[in-house]
């Protein structure tokens, strides 16, 4: 069963700016969880470090991780710009055809642009769950070297 406004469904009655929306947000997702499997694995190894010298190192590589963690927020802030922009500028599009045509054309228009703007955010939760997830363990992972020191 096919839901009616999943990213599939909407594909094809979408514009090539709203297209390169979705591809700009698949991608930020998964880049999002590319970087969660490599900060739990690279987590999971630091967690062995029990020699004093292994600690800077270790202390080292967790603060790299934040910083690729506040890249990725940083790059969804700056997806999330250009998404609202995309979607605004659709609804303007849609509200112009509306002044020339019937009331049901741009009714459609706006319901697919809402469909849009509906997958998108489904997009920014996901990204945002895995950023929540990925700084929480960041964080226990710092505290806990910090314990050992």
């Amino acid at each position: 069963m096919n839901p009616p406004y999943a990213v599939w469904s909407i594909w094809q009655s979408c514009g090539w700016v709203e297209r390169i929306v979705l591809l700009l947000v698949g991608g930020l997702i998964v880049y999002s969880l590319r970087s969660a499997v490599l900060t739990v694995v690279r987590l999971r190894a630091l967690r062995a470090v029990g020699v004093a010298e292994g600690l800077d190192v270790a202390k080292t590589s967790i603060l790299n991780l934040q910083k690729r963690w506040v890249r990725i927020r940083q790059a969804t802030a700056a997806t999330f710009c250009v998404f609202g922009l995309v979607l605004f500028l659709v609804l303007q599009i849609d509200g112009d055809m509306g002044l020339a045509s019937a009331a049901n054309p741009v009714l459609r228009n706006f319901i697919e642009s809402c469909a849009f703007a509906a997958n998108v955010f489904f997009g920014f939760l996901l990204v945002h769950v895995i950023q929540w997830i990925m700084s929480s363990r960041i964080s226990a992972s710092l505290e806990a070297l910090g314990s050992k020191g």
